[in-house]
């Protein structure tokens, strides 16, 4: 059997792969040390936002993971980098790391398949089908990019075409979904606040579009109520 490193470092080499870099720079254009297999996100709104990819054991998979986060990082934000790994670890990995993983990459596939397998039955099984996305998305993403660490294209379009239900209701804010949960604690609405107690205007029209905002994020985090109102009646005198 191959060396798994020596093997992840041939196939960067003859498919012109990017590796993973030794400091990734997040969306939010801010540094990460990323060349080991702990890292340490940017993120403010969990007091641990510590990834560690050590915990998948098969070296492909997890070559391919970190890769993954990479780009969620890169992308998107150290939000969505965070929620897919914990997903993966969680949904997926956690459970069947009794499942013969450790293998060539050239031979994982139907390994990898049975595990999704798995994992899905048992989703639908509990009625938590909806929890599958993020695998799926990241599933779909190794296909196109890596198939050669054993991502089959087959059955990733047939992922593909699966419907998935959605989230329980409350389940996107519950979760701070990137697209349809609220909106970012330490990113967006610290300019929100801003916005609003900077603003001195009396325009009707204004106060207007101050109201409804403070209504939409009322919505979203009750606990911002307060400090919104509180806003408000301070800027016009109320």
């Amino acid at each position: 059997m191959n060396n798994p490193l020596l093997e992840i470092e041939r196939l960067v080499v003859q498919h012109g792969w990017a590796d993973i870099a030794e400091k990734t720079i997040s969306r939010e254009c801010i540094e990460v040390e990323t060349g080991g297999d702990v890292w340490h996100l940017p993120y403010s709104i969990y007091k641990n936002t510590t990834i560690n990819f050590s915990k998948i054991e098969n070296i492909g998979l997890r070559w391919c993971v970190k890769r993954y986060i990479q780009d969620r990082l890169q992308s998107t934000s150290a939000h969505a980098a965070y929620i897919a790994f914990t997903h993966l670890w969680s949904e997926l990995f956690s459970h069947y790391q009794d499942i013969e993983l450790n293998i060539n990459v050239e031979s994982i596939e139907e390994s990898l398949i049975e595990l999704l397998e798995k994992t899905l039955s048992k989703a639908r099984a509990n009625h938590r089908l909806w929890a599958m996305y993020r695998i799926i998305q990241w599933y779909i993403w190794s296909a196109e990019n890596y198939p050669e660490l054993g991502f089959s294209l087959v059955y990733a379009n047939e992922l593909d075409c699966m419907t998935i239900p959605g989230n329980p209701k409350g389940e996107a804010v519950r979760m701070e979904d990137t697209d349809k949960g609220p909106l970012h604690r330490s990113l967006e609405l610290p300019l929100l606040i801003k916005a609003m107690r900077e603003d001195k205007s009396i325009v009707f029209e204004h106060l207007q579009q101050k109201a409804a905002l403070a209504l939409s994020i009322d919505i979203i985090r009750i606990n911002v109520e307060t400090e919104f109102v509180d806003i408000c009646l301070k800027s016009h005198h109320y």
